[in-house]
């Protein structure tokens, strides 16, 4: 999974800083200063590895998102850059699977030693305008102990150095999205050290490869307003989804999907959680679906004073804005990355404060990560509480201010100790505008 991202020359950010992505990563600071922005900048990265076109570069889309509206200043000779730091996952050799690559692999790494590290520890590239499509120029790769293999564009071809070292593999190399593979045929036509160096360029290309797909697949994406859900959904087996979808239009294929899981255990593990926090947010005791008719459902709560059923689109509007959060941060997957955009939306302050609780039982329970856009002072206190009760660690949580000057959007860490403090002033605008105003109040006694 991404460890940290920093963002060059992408939409408000001229430089953003790098952002270490924890357990709990909160994402807070006034309107327009780059928190969707930075968000963005991930979703894009997802959807450009899911994009079946691979040369769907970042920036490609004929949309919002073009490249033209996603680049610092509107100006199309700016280079956007990404840089992302990552978590180590197995060492892969999975593609040397037939008879002469598995020889190649012998012959060339004939001992552990030799065959050392060739996991992606960090990438950076950048991305130009090249005509009216954009390209990725150069890409940088660090791999095992602070070595480097380097891919740049030189006259209108790709070249590659590994350790500073050109190679001859480079009329092998294909761009794919916004990296690159190595073309199987490299490996019958070169020999010696050049063949070498070409494994080692495909078992970074595939461990990187394995990296961003993990990515895409682990991250969920929330909106601010989840106003997708209808009154009744018809859905057959092959619509089932394990994700409510990103303005809550999936929910019923969510829930349907849990009712329909093999392990009754597990089934029953997941609805008796979604009913606890149900009543931790004074929305219902119970959630049902129900089969309306033929393969048409429809979700109902309980209230729990009355015992009555409603309707989901017959409750109140917080309680649509919040059922999502909390079945996803529920029924992800392990080591999903969820980002919530403005989870307080509709919803009062005690309520804001318990999404604290759902996001840190969910993360320290479930191991998912959480990028959380807030406003709210009262989720941010409560996790701040939670902190200094030991629930979650201040190691696990990142807070990130984030600010505009004249030299564009940053991110500032605002790092937590262990008894739930800032070590640094908070800027001003967040914390101090209830003392400000409750002085006002009093000041007019």
């Amino acid at each position: 999974m991404i460890n940290s991202i920093e963002l060059k020359n992408f939409k408000a950010f001229r430089k953003s800083g790098s952002v270490s992505l924890k357990k709990i990563n909160l994402f807070v600071g006034p309107n327009s200063s780059g928190k969707s922005s930075f968000i963005e900048s991930l979703v894009l990265l997802k959807r450009c590895i899911e994009c079946l076109d691979s040369k769907a570069v970042i920036g490609a889309s004929s949309g919002n998102d073009s490249y033209k509206n996603i680049i610092y200043d509107n100006d199309t000779r700016n280079k956007l850059a990404y840089r992302l730091t990552f978590n180590k996952l197995k060492d892969d050799r999975d593609f040397l699977k037939d008879e002469e690559l598995s020889s190649l692999n012998e012959i060339y790494f004939s001992s552990e030693e030799e065959k050392g590290d060739f996991t992606v520890d960090e990438i950076e590239f950048s991305i130009v305008l090249s005509g009216d499509r954009p390209v990725v120029d150069d890409f940088f790769i660090e791999y095992g102990d602070k070595k480097s293999c380097h891919i740049y564009l030189e006259e209108g071809r790709y070249c590659v150095k590994l350790e500073n070292v050109v190679l001859d593999c480079g009329k092998y190399i294909t761009p794919h999205k916004f990296y690159f593979k190595l073309e199987e045929s490299v490996f019958k036509e070169l020999s010696g050290d050049s063949l070498r160096a070409a494994i080692i360029v495909k078992l970074l290309f595939t461990d990187l490869e394995e990296k961003v797909d993990e990515f895409s697949r682990r991250l969920i994406y929330i909106e601010s307003l989840r106003t997708k859900i209808e009154r009744a959904q018809s859905i057959s087996d092959i619509d089932l989804e394990s994700s409510v979808g990103s303005r809550g239009e999936n929910i019923v294929k969510a829930l349907l999907g849990i009712d329909r899981l093999g392990d009754k255990e597990i089934q029953k593990s997941i609805k008796r959680k979604i009913n606890h926090w149900l009543e931790e947010f004074d929305l219902g005791d119970k959630l049902d679906l129900e089969k309306v008719n033929g393969e048409t459902y429809s979700v109902f709560i309980r209230n729990k004073n009355l015992g009555i059923y409603s309707n989901l689109l017959e409750v109140g509007f917080g309680t649509r804005q919040l059922l999502p959060i909390i079945i996803e941060s529920i029924n992800s997957p392990k080591h999903s990355t969820i980002i919530v955009e403005e989870p307080e939306t509709h919803i009062h302050p005690k309520a804001q404060s318990k999404l604290a609780d759902l996001f840190v039982e969910s993360a320290i329970e479930g191991e998912r990560n959480f990028i959380i856009e807030t406003h709210s002072i009262f989720l941010v206190t409560e996790i701040q509480i939670l902190v200094a009760e030991g629930k979650i660690s201040a190691d696990d949580v990142g807070v990130y201010y984030f600010t505009q000057d004249s030299e564009g959007s940053r991110a500032i860490n605002m790092k937590l100790r262990d008894n739930g403090q800032f070590e640094e002033e908070w800027p001003s605008g967040f914390f101090d505008v209830h003392y400000l105003l409750g002085k006002k109040l009093f000041d007019l006694l």
